[in-house]
């Protein structure tokens, strides 16, 4: 797993360091028991917001430990959703 550096409270970025360090560490444990499942699924969906924001959202579904887990992969805007 990635080392996170202990950030100074005093510092503006350090919030969004944390979060960034934070998501870092969750992806890996997510890639990781993606890679060791037997069995992957992957769903995606489209959405266009008020604003006719069109994105692309993919789900990953997978077995770890004998449960069943389903968790947030990735947002990407999209320039065509045609």
């Amino acid at each position: 797993m990635t080392i996170c550096v202990i950030f100074l409270l005093g510092e503006m970025q350090t919030i969004a360091e944390l979060l960034q360090c934070l998501a870092q560490v969750i992806e890996e444990k997510t890639v990781a028991d993606i890679q060791s499942s037997a069995y992957f699924s992957l769903m995606t969906d489209e959405s266009t917001d008020v604003s006719v924001l069109k994105q692309l959202v993919l789900v990953g579904r997978y077995l770890t430990n004998g449960e069943v887990k389903t968790s947030f992969l990735h947002i990407t805007d999209l320039a065509n959703g045609t």
